[in-house]
């Protein structure tokens, strides 16, 4: 993924930023749903039933906006690659 991205500018990184971040936070839902219904540590269970509504409900996300120039930086941290462009 980071690969992908470190190789994109403007409209189409940021195209590809978002459409990663989608992909993720639905795998965070599946997981945390998966986990509710058969996980085998009764906390944890209970835990990821807590946070389910959270991660549903965008309106309870906190707010935020990444410029490109931001995610760029995170992204080279990330793998070493140091700042782009």
């Amino acid at each position: 993924m980071l690969d992908k991205l470190k190789g994109l500018n403007g409209k189409d990184f940021t195209k590809q930023y978002h459409s990663d971040q989608v992909s993720g936070h639905k795998d965070a839902v599946s997981l945390f749903e998966r986990y509710d219904k058969g996980g085998d540590n009764p906390e944890l269970k209970d835990w990821a039933n807590k946070t389910l509504p959270t991660l549903r409900d965008p309106s309870k996300w906190r707010k935020t906006s990444t410029s490109d120039a931001t995610a760029h930086r995170l992204i080279g941290k990330c793998t070493g690659a140091g700042a782009a462009p």
